[in-house]
C-alpha cells in the first residue's frame, strides 16, 4: 500500500500565486464597478438640476397669462412680462393640477446661484408689492442662467422681431426665450423655448 503523498512546496507556492492573482483581478473589477457607479451618480446629479429648470421654464413659458399692474408713482405702467439678462418676471399658473391659479414668478441668477420668488397674482396690485414679502428661494447653487429674448424690443419698434437682452414691452410677450445654462464644471447647450400667451383664468 502506497504512503499518502502531500503537496510539494513549489505546488503550494504556485497555488498561492494563482489565488493572489485571482483576488487582485476580482478586487480590480469590484473597484471599477464602484467607480462606474459613482461616476453615473455624479453625472445624474449634474444633469438633474438643469433638466428640472428647463422643464419648469418650458411649462411656464408655454402657458403665460396676461396680467395688468397699476402705474407706479411716476405714472409708468409695468409690463406683465419683464425680461433681463439675469432676471425674468412673468405670470403663469403654479400648476395645472392646482386649478391653473395664476402666480407671479421672478426667476433670477447671480454669482451665488439661481433664485426664485413667487406669489399669488392679484389684479390691481403692483408686482413689487406682491413679491415684497416673499423671500427668494435658492433653486441651485451650482448653476447660472442667462436669458435672451426674440421679439420686438420696444413698442415703437416695427422693424420686426430680433434677439435682444432686454424685453419689457407692455401688452406683449417675446416669441422665444433663449436660456444659457452654465454649471461649475461645464456649459450646457443653449435652450430655445417657445412662448405662448394663454387666455385669462375665469373667476
Amino acid at each position: 500500500m502506497k504512503a499518502a503523498r502531500g503537496f510539494t512546496l513549489v505546488e503550494v507556492l504556485i497555488a498561492l500565486v494563482l489565488a493572489g492573482l485571482l483576488v487582485v483581478v476580482l478586487f480590480g473589477g469590484f473597484r471599477a464597478g464602484i467607480r462606474s457607479w459613482q461616476l453615473a451618480e455624479q453625472h445624474t446629479a449634474s444633469v438633474e438640476e438643469p433638466r428640472q429648470l428647463s422643464a419648469l421654464l418650458y411649462r411656464h413659458l408655454g402657458q403665460l397669462l396676461p396680467a395688468e399692474f397699476p402705474p407706479d408713482s411716476a405714472g409708468r405702467v409695468a409690463p406683465a412680462f419683464v425680461g433681463e439678462p439675469e432676471r425674468m418676471r412673468y405670470v403663469a399658473p403654479l400648476s395645472m393640477s392646482a386649478g391653473g391659479i395664476p402666480y407671479i414668478f421672478e426667476l433670477s441668477s447671480d454669482g451665488s446661484g439661481v433664485w426664485v420668488r413667487f406669489a399669488p397674482y392679484e389684479a390691481g396690485k403692483a408686482a413689487d408689492d406682491l413679491l415684497a414679502s416673499v423671500e427668494p428661494q435658492l433653486v441651485s447653487s451650482s448653476l447660472h442662467l442667462t436669458f435672451r429674448y426674440f421679439g420686438p424690443a420696444e413698442e415703437w419698434d416695427d422693424s420686426g422681431s430680433q434677439w435682444t437682452d432686454v424685453f419689457s414691452r407692455i401688452g406683449s410677450v417675446p416669441q422665444l426665450v433663449s436660456v444659457r445654462v452654465d454649471g461649475i464644471r461645464k456649459g450646457w447647450p443653449e435652450l430655445v423655448l417657445p412662448v405662448s400667451l394663454m387666455e385669462p383664468v375665469s373667476e
